[in-house]
């Protein structure tokens, strides 16, 4: 895949150089960008390339718009889009256990791990899977890996920042996104729960 060096301006004027792909759409290039820079996964985040001098749409490439090695990139924060789902939309995380507790996951961006007292009385708290009152709930991380809607697919991913590895189906997860199948066998440290697609 074709490859180019650009400068990437982030939070606040800081700034890097690095090699991109360059035919990667705007909108995944995007999201590579901000986990690489370790930037809140829970924002969508934007492209504005120079050249052209403007905001990429999401299917554009920087290949497409003649953004090639020298170009400025300027990654930028977009507000929180986090919607709640209809009924017939939402999937759950099923406890594994004998307790078959069910964990509805009713918006398109929700964060996995433990609550807080500071966040149970937070707006955020309503986007947080807590499985904290599991069996092995201690060794979930406060925010151990985040779940997504994207393009219709339900992707989990892992926070870099966790000491506490995931595992899908008995395989380790990497820093890639990973897209869920049904009944998907998935472990939190030691917390190990079923995938539902919505019926």
């Amino acid at each position: 895949m074709l490859r180019v060096m650009v400068y990437v301006k982030y939070e606040n004027g800081k700034g890097i150089d690095l090699e991109v792909p360059a035919e990667v759409e705007a909108s995944v290039l995007a999201t590579m960008l901000a986990k690489a820079l370790q930037q809140s996964e829970m924002f969508d985040y934007s492209l504005e390339a120079h050249p052209p001098g403007r905001r990429l749409n999401k299917n554009e490439t920087l290949a497409s718009v003649n953004a090639w090695s020298g170009s400025v990139l300027k990654l930028r924060q977009e507000k929180l889009q986090n919607k709640k789902l209809n009924s017939n939309q939402v999937a759950s995380f099923v406890s594994a256990d004998d307790s078959n507790k069910k964990y509805p996951l009713q918006y398109t961006k929700m964060w996995i791990g433990r609550m807080t007292d500071d966040v149970r009385r937070k707006e955020e708290a309503k986007y947080m899977v807590n499985l904290n009152n599991e069996k092995e709930g201690g060794t979930v991380s406060r925010k151990h890996a985040q779940i997504v809607v994207r393009n219709g697919k339900w992707v989990l991913i892992v926070n870099d920042k966790t000491r506490q590895r995931t595992t899908v189906n008995g395989q380790p997860l990497s820093m890639d996104d990973h897209v869920l199948s049904h009944h998907d066998t998935i472990t939190f440290g030691k917390v190990t729960v079923k995938f539902h697609l919505p019926k």
